[in-house]
């Protein structure tokens, strides 16, 4: 791993250098799909968040990182915990595609990056295709053996998994700016037992504003991936992933429609890499679907990642995009923006104990 881990990094070093070198020279560094990308100073960041409100890192698809950069990845982790209590972060969502072949070397680099969050931030872990072997082709992943049930088991946060020791599809429980949220993590094309174990939690949490994450959910078109109506690349169904599979359209209408999701955050798109949704579920409320995907920049994605500040008047959500590698925000709409929650249903849609524990 040493040897994997270090010639990586030289890479990745020559890598910053060729990218350093190139941003002098063209005095800013450019989007790579979109010269006209805005960049704001690092001093952005800088600016002190509203008091009173709180934050959630989402960090999508690593994997070029992981696999050529690693110390990229650290760079991520080491300011979050760094930034934990300044911005009072509460949680990091990341959203698959954590490798890039699924090779051991690959999750050594990857948890040596995230491991540094243990017992400092709280984080939930997707899979993206790129996490089974080969490229989505099995349900066969090695994120067991690096990320096993058990470093997660004792954490307040964490509420459960699917499947006896295995991180595939879990969630997570917190409390932040008075309200109680609910985290549920699902896997690479999530089979139908998997929708249906889902639905299960959510009846059981339905007093919680819900956050789904994962890796393949909007196109950057702004439209749920729909395999029966849309000519869209890298739909799950088009890999050879065993079936049953759900892509974008089909996890809308077996499950997010019907509870009370406030958001779903997914990744694995290239082109743009970013998109945005809002629709009305079932109960009137709206749900705001965010793409979001940087492994195509350079050194596999230059450690952006979007910070989603929850001020305190309960409903206003500031989302922004920055990378701590180069201590800049981009500020195009796309990347910074903001948007407004609706307030739970007056009335639970379940008569069930919404605290009541319940097996994983």
């Amino acid at each position: 791993m040493k040897k994997k881990f270090w010639a990586s990094s030289f890479t990745c070093l020559l890598l910053i250098a060729a990218s350093v070198f190139s941003a002098e020279n063209e005095k800013k560094k450019t989007y790579r799909d979109d010269p006209d990308e805005p960049l704001a100073p690092g001093s952005a960041m800088r600016e002190e968040f509203t008091p009173g409100s709180w934050t959630l890192a989402v960090v999508p698809d690593i994997q070029n990182q992981t696999h050529f950069c690693p110390g990229v990845s650290m760079a991520q982790t080491a300011w979050l915990i760094q930034n934990r209590e300044r911005f009072n972060l509460i949680h990091a969502l990341y959203l698959g595609d954590l490798t890039n072949h699924d090779a051991p070397w690959q999750w050594e680099n990857c948890q040596a990056a995230i491991s540094l969050l243990d017992g400092k931030l709280p984080y939930a872990l997707v899979t993206g295709n790129h996490d089974y072997h080969p490229d989505g082709a099995s349900r066969d992943t090695r994120i067991n053996e690096y990320f096993p049930v058990k470093t997660f088991a004792d954490r307040p946060t964490f509420g459960g998994v699917m499947e006896e020791g295995r991180i595939e599809n879990s969630y997570h429980l917190f409390e932040a700016g008075g309200r109680k949220w609910i985290v549920l993590a699902l896997e690479w094309a999530p089979r139908d037992k998997t929708v249906d174990w889902a639905n299960d939690i959510m009846l059981k949490h339905s007093d919680r504003y819900g956050i789904l994450v994962t890796h393949a959910y909007l196109f950057d078109d702004s439209l749920r991936y729909d395999h029966k109506t849309r000519q869209q690349r890298w739909n799950p169904h088009d890999y050879k992933t065993p079936p049953p599979i759900n892509d974008g359209q089909e996890l809308w209408d077996k499950l997010v429609r019907k509870h009370n999701f406030a958001f779903v955050l997914c990744g694995h798109v290239c082109n743009s890499g970013v998109g945005y949704q809002a629709d009305k579920n079932d109960a009137g409320q709206t749900v705001h679907q965010i793409l979001s995907n940087y492994q195509f920049r350079d050194l596999g994605g230059e450690g952006y990642m979007r910070l989603m500040e929850f001020l305190p008047d309960g409903k206003t959500v500031k989302i922004r995009t920055y990378s701590p590698l180069w201590d800049r925000l981009l500020t195009s709409p796309e990347q910074q923006f903001t948007i407004e929650l609706d307030p739970l249903p007056a009335k639970s849609n379940t008569e069930i104990d919404p605290l009541s524990k319940i097996s994983p």
